[in-house]
């Protein structure tokens, strides 16, 4: 058998192994969601929103969150306009929220942006409030979020996940997919993760987490500061719980080049804490953290494996092509289809299971839904492409669509 079917074998074999570790992960997904009961205790939040540009979008947020069934005097919101050259800073004043402008264009980027506002936080606030939590300009947020984040902190947890749901999933395909792929995280990676006692990875926005935990700042130094933070508190022996019950609304891209771009980005910084943090992650002690730290190994390895077996599929039909006559192609290349019909199949299965379990059935999704394990498969592609980038300028994604709470459209 020529090197490149070994190689090609070696790889499907071990990227395997890795669908079967989240497929048995994914059977905990079966159990229905149950809410707690609410908290004792009323713990004091700084709700921080980093904005770039996002005059159109940011008030409603912030009424969203002035309308929380929760005290009024037990949370405040705190606005990083960074970098603006609308007028963000004064819409999010004209709704009461505390505003910090930042201007510098040498260190651009949400992580930056994180840095810069706790530095001035904890020499201002420090040991006024007790949670925070982060929140993009274009989100809405149900009313009971923060007692949901309340109640779960009471249970014990230092750091919880939201649900994340979509403002637009009906635009077009686009968004109904980018739609879908959170509707699927939620649902088979951070819910049964939290079923068993593992780490369900902070996911950009909508997530809360113990002020103690950055006592000596924040200090994310890639383009996915989300999962640089999760990683970090994985090294220190602390998860990031889920909850569903704890909803929030994000505007999703209708554009096909600009999710492109994003999921780049995405991609790029998978990379980053992949060189970061893989080694310190296989090391670190305590002990006590090992299966939730193995465990974020393989969650965050997954997607450049994926990448991984994708190139190695490439190469192995190239040399097929260039090296068997015609007449031998189909026999070579149809241990290669086989397996690819299937996991176009389980890939279908995957998005009926989304669709059922998260009740967002519609013919409006339809269209989203048939294309769904392409899009699935066109992240194979992106994160390839960004394996050969070690960094990439960020670029902010343009949030147009005005909407409060009432108009959300999920029927």
């Amino acid at each position: 058998m020529p090197w490149y079917s070994l190689v090609t074998i070696a790889v499907s074999a071990a990227m395997s192994v890795l669908m079967l570790y989240q497929i048995v992960i994914g059977v905990f997904s079966l159990r229905k969601p149950r809410q707690i009961k609410p908290g004792g205790y009323i713990h004091r939040f700084a709700l921080v929103i980093s904005a770039r540009n996002e005059e159109l979008v940011i008030g409603n947020l912030i009424d969203s969150l002035i309308a929380q069934d929760y005290p009024r005097e037990s949370y405040d919101i705190f606005v990083i306009a960074d970098n603006c050259s609308d007028h963000t800073d004064a819409a999010a004043e004209a709704k009461g929220a505390r505003v910090f402008v930042r201007n510098d264009t040498q260190h651009v980027g949400k992580g930056f942006a994180l840095g810069w506002f706790f530095q001035l936080f904890l020499s201002q606030y420090r040991g006024q409030y007790e949670a925070i939590a982060i929140f993009d300009a274009d989100n809405l947020v149900d009313r009971g979020f923060l007692a949901e984040m309340n109640a779960q902190l009471c249970a014990g947890e230092v750091a919880v996940m939201g649900y994340r749901d979509s403002k637009n999933p009906y635009d077009n395909i686009v968004s109904a997919t980018l739609s879908m792929s959170f509707w699927f995280v939620s649902r088979f990676y951070l819910y049964p993760r939290y079923q068993l006692g593992l780490t369900s990875p902070a996911s950009g926005t909508g997530y809360v987490f113990l002020a103690r935990l950055i006592d000596q700042g924040w200090h994310t130094n890639t383009i996915c500061e989300d999962l640089e933070f999760t990683l970090q508190l994985a090294l220190q022996g602390e998860r990031i719980g889920y909850t569903s019950f704890a909803r929030f609304y994000d505007e999703q891209p209708v554009n096909l080049k600009i999710s492109l771009i994003q999921r780049f980005r995405w991609a790029v910084g998978c990379y980053q804490n992949v060189r970061r943090y893989v080694v310190p992650m296989m090391h670190k002690k305590p002990a006590a953290s090992v299966r939730m730290r193995y465990d974020m190994l393989i969650y965050l390895l997954f997607q450049p494996a994926c990448s991984l077996q994708l190139l190695v599929t490439i190469v192995n039909i190239v040399c097929i092509l260039l090296v068997h006559p015609f007449h031998q192609w189909y026999a070579w290349l149809y241990p290669l289809l086989v397996p690819s019909v299937i996991g176009l199949a389980g890939m279908y299965l995957q998005t009926v299971l989304i669709l059922s379990f998260e009740h967002k059935w519609s013919w409006r999704i339809l269209p989203g839904a048939l294309v769904f394990p392409f899009f699935l498969v066109s992240n194979a592609f992106v994160y390839l492409l960004a394996m050969f980038r070690r960094t990439v300028f960020w670029h902010p994604i343009v949030h147009k669509r005005s909407m409060d709470m009432n108009q959300l459209d999920h029927k």
